[in-house]
């Protein structure tokens, strides 16, 4: 409850001045990161198996992390307040290739778009808007007040909100037999069941929900992430769309989807880690085989 209000009495003034907030987010992220020694402890240990035995030597890696979290809730307090047609104009650009995967998103029916905990795939999806599309997006649950206010507010962005559950799950379903685009984040398993991956020699669990849907769903999945730039702005890539295959054995259809795009998803890891807004101990909490 304590965080519902500190959202209510922040979010109009942070929404509004974002430029100044995220100015501040420099500051702030000195401050946290020395102030909370265990935070510390824990954002090392979730980038050591990316950076290897280099991570000693790369400074000011860890404010950074707790930097971009912080711009993450900037970004969500500005949805409100924020003119998105000429923030696609003026502050989010595609990578090579992505320009051309995008536009294939757009002509097909039927799309999951499965991204991380990287950047910040919510705001890049304002791209669908823009051009038009619908979509449905599904956020991990908290508590019933915290998700009512947070849909409100991601509402903005265009999206129409559903947290991840049985209901979730009907309602995206649902979309994608009619056509519809889903959105979802693909990298933190909330149940004891999953998919068992191996990422930066760690074998880990993923959530193989998404997969399920895919493949009932017989949905094509357009791996996109988002990488942040200065001011908010953000870098979109969107990476060759996938098809999971539908065969006799639906436990290694899923896996193998479920690999290539881990694979995927490391890619981005490696090349943007400070970027990866996970701060709980994510490869012990998470392993498995």
């Amino acid at each position: 409850m304590a965080k519902l209000w500190l959202f209510r009495l922040s979010f109009p003034l942070v929404g509004r001045f974002p430029s100044a907030f995220y100015v501040l987010t420099w500051l702030a992220g000195w401050l946290i990161w020395w102030v909370f020694p265990k935070l510390r402890q824990q954002v090392n240990s979730n980038l050591s198996p990316i950076y290897g035995p280099n991570l000693q030597k790369k400074s000011g890696v860890g404010p950074e992390v707790v930097r971009n979290i912080a711009r993450y809730y900037v970004d969500l307090a500005a949805m409100p307040y924020r003119d998105f047609k000429k923030f696609n104009r003026t502050s989010v650009t595609f990578s090579k290739n992505s320009s051309l995967y995008f536009n294939q998103l757009m002509q097909e029916k039927s799309v999951i778009i499965m991204s991380g905990h990287i950047g910040n795939p919510e705001i890049a999806l304002t791209a669908l808007h823009a051009a038009g599309r619908e979509w449905l997006e599904i956020v991990e649950p908290l508590s019933k007040p915290l998700d009512q206010f947070l849909s409100q507010v991601r509402s903005y962005t265009g999206a129409h909100v559903e947290t991840n559950g049985m209901k979730g799950a009907r309602a995206a379903l649902k979309q994608l037999r009619k056509g519809g685009i889903v959105a979802l984040i693909a990298d933190r398993n909330m149940s004891e069941k999953g998919v068992c991956v191996s990422v930066f020699d760690r074998h880990i669990l993923f959530p193989s929900g998404p997969w399920q849907l895919a493949r009932a769903s017989r949905a094509t999945v357009f791996p996109i992430f988002c990488i942040r730039g200065s001011k908010g702005s953000t870098k979109i890539f969107v990476n060759e769309p996938l098809q999971i295959s539908y065969t006799d054995n639906e436990k290694d259809d899923i896996q193998k989807a479920a690999q290539q795009w881990a694979t995927i998803w490391a890619s981005h890891l490696k090349t943007h880690p400070t970027q990866w807004s996970i701060l709980e101990n994510f490869w012990e909490n998470h392993r498995c085989g």
